[in-house]
């Protein structure tokens, strides 16, 4: 049953899921490690460069579960599941930490530890859920849409969230999260909704993957136009994920993907393998302990090659935590598979889910 699961998932998009992660690692290391301010122009160039080509990462990964989600019925594990997955690292990074003496051992740090949502060690979790609770509802309104009706959303809402923002930044009353809230996941879920209902993929790629070249360069020339002028357009053209260029970069790069499916069953079999262990590369790298001592350790004043070469070393280093996390994710897999730890969380959510159903329709 498990072959034929894996068999069915589209490999174009699992292929994204995982370089999604790596762009997520290229912004951080780039910006975090402070190569993004380099005083050697060439290092500058390109850190700039990767990072208006990866800072659709984080649009594409909402776009996909918006993709998925939007024809699936609401399901109690899946936010069990990332809740365990999220807790298990942030205490097992605390006691490592404790234990070899990196950190010490305090009521506020364990506090931290164990209530990582309440502590918002990690922005994309929180949001991410709350657009898992709220999914349902989101459902509900996007299958009773006919194709026009859905399109007046749609463009109603790329405008408000998206267009006005990248125009009139400092004066938008609707959003000034720069794209990290729930506002703006909603915005990607439905758009990746509207494509999933309306949109057949043809397999033509091409056309697509130049499009998002297209903004990528466009958003890295209006960098280096504004840079020295204001302040404001570098923000709003470069770094926001609700910026019109980001926007429709992430869009162009999701349909790039949805138009490739690989037949080959090597790299299939790869693809699927590396794709469930990506989410663990983010949990682990952007622990705030590990963060800190990772960024500190991988920074510009440490580390730095002053000319092209520059650009291996960046991608060498990324590549490596990217492998690292990813073994470190396959044995946590392995042992939770061993303790049937999934599981348990699967019965215990089925059991709540059905009883809160209950519940429901006897109010209702």
């Amino acid at each position: 049953m498990e072959i034929n699961k894996k068999s069915s998932r589209h490999t174009g998009i699992e292929l994204l899921r995982i370089i999604s992660m790596l762009m997520v690692l290229s912004l951080h290391f780039f910006m975090k490690g402070n190569y993004n301010s380099s005083e050697t122009e060439i290092v500058n160039v390109e850190s700039w460069f990767v990072i208006c080509l990866s800072i659709v990462a984080v649009n594409c990964y909402v776009l996909i579960s918006g993709y998925f989600l939007s024809t699936k019925p609401f399901q109690l594990r899946r936010i069990t599941n990332t809740y365990v997955q999220v807790w298990f690292y942030s205490v097992v990074i605390f006691i490592c930490f404790v234990v070899f003496g990196v950190v010490d051992f305090s009521i506020g740090g364990t506090a931290n530890a164990i209530m990582p949502f309440v502590f918002e060690n990690y922005w994309f979790v929180n949001v991410y859920i709350l657009l898992l609770l709220i999914s349902p509802l989101l459902n509900s309104a996007i299958n009773s849409m006919d194709k026009r009706k859905f399109k007046l959303v749609l463009v109603v809402l790329v405008t408000l969230f998206c267009i006005i923002n990248t125009i009139i930044k400092p004066l938008n009353p609707f959003d000034k999260t720069k794209g990290f809230g729930l506002v703006w996941f909603i915005v990607l879920y439905v758009t990746a909704a509207y494509i999933r209902r309306f949109y057949k993929p043809s397999g033509k790629s091409l056309k697509f993957f130049l499009l998002y070249l297209v903004t990528a360069i466009l958003n890295f020339f209006w960098h280096y136009l504004f840079i020295n002028s204001s302040e404001f357009y570098w923000n709003t053209m470069v770094v926001d994920y609700n910026n019109i260029l980001v926007y429709f970069g992430a869009v162009f790069l999701f349909l790039t993907f949805i138009n490739i499916n690989f037949k080959n069953l090597y790299i299939r079999k790869i693809i699927l393998l590396l794709s469930p262990l990506t989410f663990a590369v983010y949990l682990i790298h952007e622990n705030p302990l590990l963060s800190e001592l990772l960024w500190n350790t991988i920074n510009l004043e440490s580390y730095c090659v002053n000319n092209f070469a520059f650009i291996f070393f960046a991608f060498g280093i990324i590549l490596l935590i990217f492998i690292c996390c990813c073994l470190i994710e396959f044995l946590r897999q392995k042992i939770f598979k061993l303790l049937h730890i999934n599981e348990a969380l699967n019965n215990i959510s089925g059991k709540v889910e059905i009883f809160v159903r209950n519940k429901v329709d006897k109010i209702l």
